[in-house]
């Protein structure tokens, strides 16, 4: 029989007042779900997992430092470890608790488990009036106890004390520097109560070493409850069962049709897979293959969007021209050329690449050239200055799992309309899908494997179904240059100023900086100008954008205002350096299509202009074309900035 383990529940600290020590009494008698008004109700699995969590022994000290709860997605895991949270900092933590948020990435902590924690602070009556709440920390009056999201930095966590530091999906900790971050966070000796709580699902055998040994070291333990297992010092809950009443078999079945086989194996049912697997199932690309087409060879009014994939010695190079059929609603291959080079015989790009994209521009209406500026920046400013819409699309993890993401989505829904052609077809069979952070890319079954066609393929019919779900405005930056064909100049006189900020999904923001209405005295001209920006951190983001507006006002001898538009959301780190900026339109963030729309016009009819600085910088920088128009503008921070600028400086 297993000998029972010890479940005593702590003492409360004086400064607890009348709050109820025991954890599950908290979280559904005090705590008020802000979503609902009323109060919490746990799940059998949570209030198993509640009443071992936070025994002690004889000596006082916490039984199990180290807890886990592992469990599918969408088991309220984020809910859970916020209401552990201030449970743990309020009512056990005494004077001066510190508890803390890490997660992913900074973006992400403050966006989840912290705001889920301020959330419920401020809808509990027994909290809210003697809690301060910023965007980044909650203090408690009453004890001086803290809540804080900090970055994923272990330099940022060293020298802190917590009593409890929670991380959020740690399957996403995989560097060296994750590592150090999560020994930093470990509950110091002076603490006889302090907790390290882990909340996620599975991660990936070869690449989630973190995770995997919690995992491997609970496992190892005695069962004390379903799907629950302790050892000394290791409290874990790792199930694949749904535990909560929301995860129905409906939604498991469309689960099950929405992802991958193997995201679905580990989102929905939490089970450890590999990160590598095929990248779809060669029958859904047959089925995609049409025998009654073939390569076109000129239609001087069909819109086509490129994709370059080029390598100088070892891969094939590709180019791939799509086109978008809104009869049909389908992506269909245009035309492609795939090119061998070899280390003793290397590719000449002028020779190759660059006649077939100026042979492109003749025959077919070119609307957008996207390529890696790693080996082809030479081609690519021959070709710029030969007026074709290039436009780089450098092949960072974010471009790509977009790329590869939209390919897997077309010939899954088998709205990609190929010809016969054996090299395409073998370099879609020996494509795999490698699990990232933030989704997953296109990669080699095999070094020797060339799958560089795919990846233009990905690349170019990318560019044309965004275009198809939103004005494709400009086609390069060249569109926004003044009449005679130059960027202007920075005016001496403007009347009024805007800054414009984004908050961006990676914890970067995105600033604009537009001189607007009655702009430039001389020569007289009315309409928007873009000065200047910015991608910056968004902690940092009020003294930058601050600084650099004050130093335009110098620059400009501007006689008139300056005002900062930023997100509801991220006001208040402005209101804590003494800044009162405006807010930016919800419904505009919303739909960024829409306003798309007007400032397509506003672009095309002249009234929205590049000022030399700007246009210089957007040459320079790989802003995976910032200054174009897309349908998923609202996913990109810096165009999403430049939308809510331009619509803002003209004053809608």
């Amino acid at each position: 029989m297993p000998r029972p383990r010890r479940k005593a529940e702590p003492a409360a600290p004086p400064e607890s007042g009348a709050l109820p020590t025991d954890p599950v009494a908290f979280l559904e008698g005090v705590l008020v779900n802000p979503e609902t008004g009323g109060p919490f109700v746990l799940t059998e699995a949570e209030r198993a997992f509640l009443a071992h969590a936070f025994a002690v022994g004889p000596d006082g000290r916490a039984l199990y430092p180290e807890l886990v709860f592992g469990a599918p997605k969408k088991s309220g895991k984020t809910a859970l470890a916020a209401m552990v949270l201030i449970y743990v900092v309020r009512v056990l933590g005494g004077r001066f608790a510190e508890g803390y948020v890490i997660s992913n990435s900074r973006e992400q902590a403050a966006n989840r488990v912290f705001l889920a924690a301020a959330r419920i602070v401020e809808a509990t009556p027994a909290l809210a009036a003697e809690a301060k709440v910023t965007a980044e920390k909650i203090v408690f009056g009453s004890t001086g106890a803290t809540i804080a999201a900090i970055a994923s930095d272990y330099a940022t966590a060293a020298g802190s004390n917590p009593t409890i530091s929670v991380f959020d999906e740690l399957w996403g900790f995989t560097t060296e520097l994750d590592h150090r971050l999560f020994d930093e966070m470990v509950v110091p000796p002076t603490r006889a109560l302090g907790w390290r709580l882990t909340v996620t699902y599975a991660g990936y055998h070869d690449e989630s070493e973190l995770l995997e040994g919690l995992y491997s070291r609970g496992m190892a333990g005695e069962q004390v409850a379903p799907d629950l297992y302790a050892q000394p010092g290791l409290l874990m809950f790792w199930t694949h069962r749904f535990t909560a009443p929301w995860q129905t078999e409906a939604w498991r079945e469309q689960m099950r049709e929405a992802l991958r086989p193997k995201a679905y194996l580990r989102l929905i049912e939490n089970r450890w897979i590999s990160s590598e697997s095929s990248f779809v199932p060669i029958e859904w690309f047959d089925e995609c293959v049409d025998a009654t087409i073939r390569p076109l060879i000129r239609e001087p009014r069909l819109p086509v969007w490129v994709g370059v994939d080029a390598s100088t010695k070892r891969d094939t190079t590709a180019v791939v021209a799509c086109t978008w059929d809104g009869a049909a609603q389908k992506v269909r291959l245009v035309r492609h050329a795939i090119w061998q080079p070899s280390p003793d015989d290397p590719l000449d790009f002028e020779t190759t690449v660059e006649v077939e994209l100026m042979d492109l521009a003749r025959r077919f209406a070119l609307r957008e050239v996207r390529y890696d500026p790693f080996q082809m920046q030479a081609t690519a400013e021959r070709l710029r200055a030969a007026r074709l819409p290039m436009l780089e699309f450098p092949q960072t993890a974010e471009n790509l799992t977009a790329a590869s993401t939209g390919l897997y989505e077309l010939l899954k829904g088998r709205n990609l309309a190929v010809y016969p052609d054996e090299a395409i077809r073998q370099a879609v069979q020996r494509s795999v899908a490698v699990e990232m952070k933030r989704g997953w890319r296109l990669a080699k079954a095999r070094a020797s494997h060339p799958i560089d066609v795919v990846v233009a393929l990905a690349m170019a019919s990318y560019g044309a179904v965004q275009a198809s779900m939103g004005p494709a405005a400009l086609a390069s930056v060249e569109d926004l240059l003044g009449p005679d064909g130059a960027p202007l100049p920075m005016p001496k006189i403007c009347e009024l100023l805007h800054a414009v900020l984004i908050a961006g999904a990676d914890g970067s923001a995105a600033a604009m900086y537009f001189a607007a209405g009655h702009v430039l005295r001389s020569p007289p001209w009315v309409g928007v100008l873009l000065l200047d920006f910015d991608d910056i951190p968004l902690g940092d983001a009020p003294r930058v954008v601050y600084e650099r507006l004050f130093a335009l006002f110098r620059e400009c001898g501007c006689g008139g205002q300056g005002f900062i538009h930023v997100q509801r959301e991220i006001e208040p780190i402005f209101l804590d350096y003494g800044l009162a900026p405006r807010t930016i339109n919800a419904e505009w963030i919303r739909d960024p299509q829409s306003v798309a729309v007007s400032v397509a016009a506003y672009v095309h009819t002249g009234r929205v202009r590049i000022c030399e600085r700007a246009y210089e910088k957007s040459r320079r920088l790989p802003l995976g074309g910032t200054l174009v128009f897309h349908g998923d503008t609202g996913k990109d921070a810096l165009r999403l900035a430049w939308l809510m600028g331009v619509k803002t400086a003209m004053g809608d």
